[in-house]
């Protein structure tokens, strides 16, 4: 049991500070297509408007104890914002569990680029489901230049040998070959630039195997949302992150 320890810990203390930090996410989400500062101003109830205490943003918490209700109006809150809390939760939980970022430095590196990562795609694709057509130019290129970072790390080490490095290519060439059946799907006045590097660079992350596994799943959503004409909520920054959550849970040679 002391053995498991460390490893407990570090996931208990990773999944809090993913809902501490997914709870910030809800604010950048709505905020940011707004204009509005991320970094002043409290939070307030949607529907009377009134100031939230500390109370009354504890992740998950404050919205279990207070019956899913505004302590001050008592009109019912969204689901949406627990939903997002316990995404980031669980994905910290899980990315330290699998990369046990205590043992070296390079697991650490990785357990913080995969988590920014997430949030940057996570913000990136609730802006997008809310109707608006672009989170801002920053989040997807550092999104893109986080992605690479496995790839780097390993030329860095020398550690990518013959067979690994095909096995990058073949990612990358999936990805290429992916980009015109999602461009058509894009609807018109939709930039293309974010998603043509973004699926080259899940690839280059993933290789082949994972790819193929990212993609087919992606390939049958894609139809069932062209069938049901919603298309539009599948953004590059939701093939990434599906990508992402793979390669984590897989625990591909690239982390």
């Amino acid at each position: 049991m002391i053995d498991y320890l460390p490893d407990l810990l570090i996931i208990i203390y990773s999944g809090l500070l993913g809902l501490l930090i997914a709870s910030f996410l809800n604010v950048v989400i709505y905020r940011l297509p707004q204009g509005e500062t991320i970094v002043q101003g409290r939070s307030h109830c949607m529907s009377c408007g009134h100031a939230l205490g500390a109370l009354d943003l504890l992740p998950v918490f404050s919205y279990l104890l207070l019956g899913r209700r505004c302590r001050y109006c008592r009109e019912p809150i969204s689901s949406r914002y627990i939903k997002i809390e316990l995404a980031g939760g669980v994905f910290f939980a899980l990315a330290a569990w699998v990369n046990r970022p205590y043992t070296n430095l390079s697991s650490a590196l990785s357990l913080m680029v995969i988590c920014a990562l997430f949030c940057l795609l996570l913000v990136d694709s609730m802006i997008r489901f809310d109707g608006h057509k672009l989170a801002p130019p920053a989040i997807i290129f550092v999104s893109l230049i986080l992605a690479a970072f496995p790839l780097v790390q390993s030329l860095a080490a020398n550690t990518l040998d013959g067979v690994e490095i095909a096995n990058r290519l073949s990612g990358l060439v999936l990805g290429l070959l992916t980009i015109p059946l999602l461009n058509s799907l894009q609807p018109a006045g939709n930039a293309r630039l974010p998603l043509v590097l973004a699926l080259p660079v899940a690839g280059l992350w993933l290789g082949l195997p994972l790819m193929l596994l990212v993609f087919l799943p992606s390939a049958a959503a894609i139809w069932f949302l062209k069938k049901q004409h919603l298309v539009p909520l599948f953004s590059c920054a939701l093939f990434l992150l599906v990508a992402l959550l793979s390669a984590v849970i897989f625990k591909s040679n690239t982390l």
